[in-house]
C-alpha cells in the first residue's frame, strides 16, 4: 500500500513504513561496506577433491563470505602457528571429515 504525502511516497510493507522519494532520484551517500566475514576451510586438497574444493569456495562466496585456507600461506617452519593464526582470524569454519577413517585398532 502506498500513501502520497507531498514529495514523499510512503510504502507500507509488512508493517513497516518505508519513505521513498518521489519525482526525483534519491541521492544517498554510498554505504561503507564491512569486509565479508572469513570462513576457514579445513578440507582435503588432493586432485580427487578438486571439484568439491571449488564448490566449497563458490558456496561460501555466494553467501557473501570470504573463504580462507592454508593454501594461501607460504611454506615455512612455523606452519602450525600460521594455521592457528588463520583459524583465529576467521569467524566461521567448515570442516570436511569425509576422508577420516578409523584404524582397525579403535572401534
Amino acid at each position: 500500500m502506498a500513501v502520497a504525502t507531498s514529495k514523499w511516497l510512503t510504502t507500507v510493507h509488512q508493517g513497516l513504513r518505508l519513505p521513498i522519494l518521489r519525482g526525483e532520484r534519491s541521492r544517498r551517500a554510498p554505504r561503507l561496506q564491512e569486509p565479508p566475514a572469513d570462513v576457514f576451510l579445513h578440507i582435503p586438497y588432493d586432485q580427487d577433491f578438486q571439484d568439491l574444493h571449488l564448490a566449497y569456495i563458490a558456496g561460501v562466496s555466494a553467501f557473501g563470505l570470504a573463504p580462507r585456507a592454508t593454501l594461501e600461506m607460504p611454506g615455512g617452519a612455523p606452519r602450525l602457528n600460521n594455521i592457528l593464526a588463520l583459524i583465529q582470524q576467521c569467524e566461521y569454519a567448515i570442516h570436511d571429515l569425509s576422508r577420516v577413517e578409523l584404524d582397525g585398532k579403535h572401534h
